[in-house]
């Protein structure tokens, strides 16, 4: 009899396993097979310019290489839209192909990260196996990850993504080899992950993270580990004015000339958001295209809002004082670490409080320690039964939210409804 937890299972073997979360993968994104463009959704100038029309002449390289266009400096990402466009003009099936095909790139990629990750930290290979196949099918079919893969424009958090992911694979690497090659090729890859998405900046200190966590503080503080991360810290430093300059054009983000709340303000602002991505994420029960804020700016915060905060401080506190190395923190800490630049402490143009594709690689953070935790589960049937039943209303909520993409019609019907 089949079962997910003999050594037989298809859960050991990870070319089936990657083959098995794959096809449902592809299979929960069918609607895409037959889209259109969101053109009223930035469509109009992030996919459809003059940079994309260009083509991948020696001109067009060099203007996308080195042009500001809305205050976005993504070159990568705008290199993925020549490149498409080049292939079949503006092509809705293929654009949207190529997006789930990144993302299907990007499952294979947490699956292995997650694999070294717990092989470096001396796991058996049942544990490894399990967890792998758990966090990386709960990401590829999350409804929290949907908006990225359906909305064209947010292509920028797929590759961007991508190029992280390789980054954090290739410093494991780099852990248990210290082959220069890999710590090289580690760099490179933050480069290209800054290229498709300023967020990048963030990778030094998810080495640190990792640091920490697999092999503890005296090692995560000696001289030569820490030294290591000094040209990445200076890559990040460049790469972070090299993104609010660019917005200079804009007048955007940390340069927007606007009222806003005090930094005290902002931060509990920041802790209702952060409550907002963790909710979505563990119990996705009402997933929107739009999060509208709820604060009317320079008018009294709601006091509702302070509840957030408070718990939010209680919760640190807590985890503060009985803080062990295990791998709940090593989630909160990646989970905080990749939404700290987006839940408002810095003054943004935006008027959402929360937007579903930048907790795609956050999400790691979470869905990673409850995989773990439900593999070691002793009562396994139970824990199995939870799984499928979970895995199974998160596809077919992910399957509608893809849906609800298929051109602007459809997604304001949804949004009205």
């Amino acid at each position: 009899m089949f079962s997910l937890t003999s050594p037989h299972s298809i859960l050991y073997d990870r070319k089936l396993a990657l083959f098995m979360i794959l096809s449902i993968c592809a299979i929960v994104y069918i609607p895409l097979y037959n889209p259109d463009f969101q053109d009223a959704w930035d469509n109009q100038w992030i996919v459809f310019n003059q940079y994309t029309e260009g083509g991948l002449s020696p001109a067009n390289i060099k203007h996308i290489l080195f042009d500001f266009y809305h205050g976005q400096y993504a070159p990568v990402n705008q290199f993925f839209y020549s490149s498409i466009y080049a292939l079949n003009g503006y092509d809705p099936l293929l654009f949207h192909f190529c997006s789930l095909m990144i993302h299907l790139f990007n499952t294979v990629l947490v699956y292995l990260f997650i694999e070294k990750l717990l092989k470096t930290c001396g796991h058996d290979d049942a544990i490894c196996a399990k967890t792998s196949f758990l966090t990386t099918f709960l990401f590829s079919i999350h409804p929290a990850v949907v908006e990225p893969v359906s909305w064209l424009p947010a292509s920028k958090i797929l590759l961007y993504s991508l190029f992280y992911l390789l980054a954090l694979r290739a410093y494991l690497d780099y852990m248990s080899t210290e082959r220069t090659g890999q710590y090289v090729l580690a760099m490179v890859y933050f480069i290209l992950s800054f290229g498709a998405k300023e967020r990048a900046v963030s990778l030094p200190f998810a080495f640190f993270i990792i640091d920490y966590f697999v092999k503890g503080r005296q090692y995560a503080f000696s001289g030569k580990v820490l030294l290591e991360k000094v040209p990445f810290l200076l890559l990040a430093v460049l790469s972070g004015i090299l993104a609010v300059y660019s917005q200079v054009y804009s007048a955007g983000g940390m340069l927007a000339d606007q009222n806003e709340y005090p930094l005290y303000q902002r931060l509990m602002i920041a802790s209702y958001t952060l409550a907002g991505y963790f909710t979505n994420i563990v119990l996705p029960l009402r997933i929107n295209h739009l999060y509208p804020s709820p604060f009317n700016y320079m008018k009294p915060l709601p006091v509702t809002l302070y509840a957030y905060t408070v718990a939010l401080i209680i919760i640190a506190i807590y985890l503060i004082r009985n803080f062990t190395v295990n791998y709940v923190y090593f989630g909160i800490c990646f989970f905080v670490l990749h939404l700290v630049m987006c839940i408002h402490p810095i003054p943004a143009t935006r008027v959402a409080t929360v937007a579903d594709r930048y907790a795609y690689i956050s999400a790691i953070g979470v869905l990673f320690p409850v995989s773990y935790y439900l593999a070691k589960f002793k009562q396994r049937t139970i824990a199995i039964r939870i799984i499928v039943l979970y895995c199974l209303l998160l596809s077919v909520y992910s399957y509608t939210r893809t849906s609800d993409w298929q051109g602007n019609a459809v997604l304001k019907d949804s949004i009205n409804s």
